[in-house]
């Protein structure tokens, strides 16, 4: 008998017709995570790469999102921030922190269950201090690509978001100086940025 207690809860748990369809659902969530950004420093004199260095690094990351349902998926906007973090590159003490907003579209793959699964495209801009020897250095531009994860309804009102994403990365700082007639330039280049997160989302 509790055997039979027990797959008709977990069978109600699976399939509720209470979290049948979230189109029309409007979402608002905070969010933890991890974001790893993949980064190279070059140095340049006359045009040619005399030193070049990548390194990646992982920053907590915390986030807000808004979020409307819609029949074929969701559109979402999130505005979110990797915390200043502190290491060392080639013997220099550096320290960095990110900041970024971007829009999203899932698709959203409703089937009757508490746990929804989708995969979408992510469009953010991004912008990642960086600080060394006391100075500054602003590397921004945008980032796109590809985001998936599963959705957890706990009741009509809340639910769980876990995902990841993969964004290649246009963002750049540059810097060109000229030295007795020659010409030497500095730059960072952010590669990539991976992010794993979890949010909570109250539904209006």
């Amino acid at each position: 008998m509790k055997k039979i207690l027990v797959l008709l809860f977990v069978s109600l748990l699976a399939y509720n017709p209470l979290f049948a369809s979230k189109v029309g659902d409007r979402t608002v969530g905070i969010g933890l995570g991890m974001l790893r950004a993949n980064f190279t420093y070059s140095s340049q004199k006359e045009g040619v790469t005399t030193y070049s260095i990548s390194d990646s690094e992982n920053f907590v990351s915390e986030e807000v999102r808004v979020a409307k349902y819609f029949k074929y998926g969701r559109v979402g906007l999130a505005a979110g921030i990797g915390n200043k973090k502190s290491f060392t590159l080639n013997g220099a003490d550096v320290s960095a922190k990110n900041k970024y907003i971007g829009i999203a579209y899932d698709y959203v793959f409703y089937n009757f269950k508490k746990f929804t699964p989708y995969i979408g495209a992510v469009l953010s801009y991004i912008k990642t201090t960086f600080e060394v020897y006391g100075y500054t250095a602003d590397a921004d531009g945008a980032c796109y690509g590809i985001e998936a994860g599963m959705t957890y309804d706990i009741n009509d009102r809340w639910e769980l978001d876990f995902g990841a994403r993969y964004l290649t990365s246009d963002a750049k700082w540059s810097n060109e100086t000229e030295f007795f007639g020659t010409n030497f330039k500095d730059e960072v280049d952010i590669n990539n940025v991976k992010q794993l997160y979890l949010e909570i989302n109250y539904k209006f």
